[in-house]
């Protein structure tokens, strides 16, 4: 009602678009959480494997991880337990959460894992472009934590949204990146939206 100056038509059109655009955004989020936790799996399974000889790197043999990435570790095996699941690799990298994924490029990796696994997930990003990858990460997690409770997110520039969803799956995989955007019902969403006056 703020937004559209207390039209109630206006705001309740503002409030249905809204729910259209996270629907949409959630999904195509999806799309960039599993390109970037599959492409980390696969360089730090790489990794581990080269230097302890073991698949397992969420074991942290090799001593890259920092205490708060172990124990989110952690957590997700908990979750899975008890659940009945058996922590098996594949099952903790499906658990583990956008958070876990995104700060395995914040600052405190910049000199132990990115040049070891990061700027292999990460083939098509500069290496001078690592702390435009923190700060674009951190905008999409925090995207994805306003749809998930339920915030609006109308008032947010979602055209930049959009553009880093497509940039971080670029930097991973061009091929992917345009098969999603093809695929993403997000531009579609973003013109059918309402004026708030």
């Amino acid at each position: 009602m703020r937004v559209t100056g207390a039209d109630l038509s206006n705001a309740l059109d503002l409030y249905l678009w809204n729910g259209r655009a996270a629907s949409v955004f959630l999904v195509l989020l999806g799309d960039v959480e599993v390109v970037i936790r599959n492409a980390w799996h696969e360089q730090l399974t790489l990794l581990s494997t080269t230097m302890n000889r073991t698949e397992l790197w969420s074991e942290n043999e090799f001593g890259f991880l920092r205490e708060n990435s172990i124990q989110h570790i952690e957590a997700a095996r908990q979750r899975l337990l008890q659940r009945g699941r058996t922590p098996a690799m594949n099952q903790l990298v499906a658990e583990l959460n956008f958070g876990f994924w995104r700060f395995l490029v914040a600052k405190q990796y910049r000199t132990t894992l990115w040049p070891l696994a990061g700027k292999y997930a990460f083939p098509n990003i500069d290496p001078s472009q690592i702390q435009e990858l923190s700060t674009v990460m951190g905008r999409l997690h925090d995207l994805r934590n306003r749809i998930a409770h339920h915030e609006p997110i109308h008032m947010r520039n979602l055209e930049r949204d959009l553009a880093d969803c497509l940039w971080v799956i670029g930097g991973v995989c061009l091929t992917t990146r345009q098969w999603v955007e093809s695929n993403s019902r997000v531009v579609g969403v973003l013109q059918e939206r309402p004026d708030d006056k």
